[in-house]
């Protein structure tokens, strides 16, 4: 599977470029995949921040969940203790003060969680939250320089960061070869959003300009 990964990766590369005419040769295209995924691969170690104002968002989500769950035992009534109990092996002698138990839970659980989503949601931190995507954390920033230093040691060129002022669009090599990192090595649930996307490349390639002597910058055409 990771040959097959790299080897799709480095096919990408190669398109990427050559709809640019930028050289590139399969030999370094498949260097860099093979380097992109092992470094891609260690954001599956760190687990994305949740935003703050999808804090309140989720506990809403389990509120409705919790009362959707409560409406559900009431109409299975009996039947639902009887099946939760001989699936945790426990003697089926539930009876309906059971059920009441299990529904004043329930409600209490959804009162309260809906108390939290209101409360999240009023807080400072929560209003203050941009839109526009999950944020990413500082492992992915760290990856998206790594990405820039394997692509500038590979192709011997600067990465750059570029913005098409005719259609707001990215627009450089190494734009397009960090999303399509993105997408083919980091799972969904760790993927950050186009706009974070955008900054970490942005932040990368200021960084690694700012590292490097500049008699040894040379951007690609």
């Amino acid at each position: 599977m990771p040959a097959h990964e790299n080897e799709v990766f480095a096919q990408e590369l190669c398109r990427i470029h050559k709809r640019k005419n930028v050289g590139i040769s399969i030999e370094q295209a498949r260097s860099i995949a093979r380097q992109t995924r092992d470094r891609m691969k260690l954001l599956e170690r760190h687990k994305q921040p949740i935003r703050p104002a999808e804090v309140s968002k989720a506990l809403n989500r389990v509120a409705k969940n919790l009362n959707a769950a409560s409406q559900d035992i009431e109409r299975l009534g009996r039947a639902y203790v009887l099946h939760v109990f001989a699936a945790a092996g426990f003697p089926p002698d539930g009876d309906d003060k059971d059920i009441v138990e299990y529904l004043s839970l329930l409600s209490d659980l959804a009162e309260w969680t809906s108390a939290a989503a209101a409360t999240a949601a009023s807080l400072p931190e929560t209003k203050a939250d941009q839109r526009g995507g999950r944020s990413a954390d500082v492992p992915f920033h760290r990856a998206v320089f790594a990405l820039a230093g394997i692509y500038a040691a590979t192709l011997r060129v600067a990465p750059t960061h570029v913005i098409d002022p005719g259609t707001g669009l990215r627009s450089s090599c190494f734009d397009e070869f960090v999303f399509a990192a993105v997408k083919m090595f980091v799972s969904r649930d760790n993927r950050p959003g186009s706009r974070a996307t955008d900054v970490a490349i942005a932040r990368a390639v200021r960084d690694w300009n700012n590292s490097k002597p500049r008699s040894r910058r040379r951007s690609p055409p």
